[in-house]
């Protein structure tokens, strides 16, 4: 086996096992009852996987969804605008 091809299939192995994982979370978020999603966006029981899979799964029109994860992100990037992030999702999704 090349290098070339052994760079590949790693790749491809990758890409696979983090597809497996986001369709995992989403399948999680999309079947979690209403407390389990208060307590998702809240700062103890936050992941952020399952808060966007949640977010994409829901009910909110497309311009709700995109502020909502554009929040999420930008906690996941800055933690100290998670609760501020939390809050504004939580009222997007009546939560």
């Amino acid at each position: 086996m090349t290098a070339t091809t052994e760079a590949a299939t790693g790749a491809a192995a990758a890409t696979t096992e983090a597809a497996t994982e986001a369709a995992a979370a989403t399948t999680e978020a999309v079947t979690a009852p209403a407390e389990d999603l208060a307590t998702l966006f809240t700062a103890e029981g936050f992941d952020f996987d399952r808060a966007v899979a949640a977010v994409e799964a829901s009910n909110l029109s497309a311009l709700a969804k995109g502020a909502a994860t554009r929040a999420l992100q930008g906690a996941r990037d800055n933690p100290a605008l998670l609760e501020g992030a939390l809050t504004q999702v939580r009222a997007l999704m009546g939560l």
